[in-house]
């Protein structure tokens, strides 16, 4: 009998440090990266993509092993339902860079936003791994890396940067892990975002390609200006100029021809 108690004792004993113990153990620390990253999902699953409004927009494009360039500055147009349309096109540079790889570009930008789907940076499309801070000017950057969960349009891996204070995107970079062009073999970019108002705009993007018969390529591409509703289109918009389509846009702008 007093064996049983005493093992009943232990038992009692047992428990009671248990319980002591749950019940001061510490509160866990808070993990400004994980809430940080939390926050970022929780409002890509409410973000509306970006449509009705314009926005100027300039594309350079180099070819090193030719040792030309050309550049287009133009008013970038996204419709209600998202279509893409440009206006007032100028041009300067060289022809060939101009048709074979600002007008393959433009081509790509719209056949991948019709074609991508949900490509949004959340769990369903990508795991994430956090990798540390970046600190400069008294802001704070928080910095994550991305692996697709597939292998498919719109999709990269790479890097994401979130402002420490709003959870909204400071840049995007990485590899596109399928190209949305057969002309274009490889496809290494940084989007770079600017914070306005709450939102995050994308300001500016550049790119190193590795392009068939050409090779490597050198692109940036500027936003400025955004305008929430597009104004009305003062002319005839040009869609995503297919092959040889800018050869006669820069034949009606002969003072745009290098």
């Amino acid at each position: 009998m007093g064996s049983s108690v005493g093992v009943l004792s232990l038992a009692l004993l047992g428990l009671a440090s248990s319980l002591s113990a749950q019940s001061f153990a510490p509160p866990a620390k808070p993990d400004p990266a994980k809430d940080l990253l939390e926050r970022y999902w929780e409002s890509e699953k409410t973000r509306k993509p970006l449509v009705n409004v314009a926005m100027d927009c300039e594309i350079e494009a180099t070819v090193p092993k030719w040792k030309k360039s050309s550049k287009m500055t133009a008013l970038r147009m996204i419709s209600k339902i998202g279509r893409i349309t440009y206006e007032k096109l100028t041009f300067t540079g060289d022809d060939v860079v101009k048709r074979d790889v600002i007008a393959r570009f433009l081509t790509a930008e719209t056949e991948a936003r019709t074609i991508a789907g949900d490509i949004s940076i959340t769990p369903a499309n990508y795991k994430f791994n956090y990798k540390g801070r970046f600190e400069q000017g008294g802001k704070i950057a928080y910095i994550y890396q991305l692996n697709p969960r597939e292998k498919r349009i719109g999709l990269f891996k790479g890097d994401l940067w979130l402002d420490g204070q709003t959870g909204l995107p400071l840049r995007e970079s990485g590899r596109l892990v399928k190209s949305p062009s057969v002309f274009f073999k490889k496809t290494e970019f940084t989007r770079r975002y600017e914070i306005l108002d709450g939102k995050a705009y994308l300001a500016e993007w550049q790119s190193s390609i590795d392009a068939r018969v050409i090779g490597k390529v050198e692109m940036a591409v500027k936003y400025s200006n955004y305008q929430s509703p597009a104004p009305e289109m003062v002319a005839e918009p040009v869609l995503t100029p297919p092959l040889g389509s800018l050869r006669s846009v820069a034949q009606q702008n002969p003072s745009g021809a290098k």
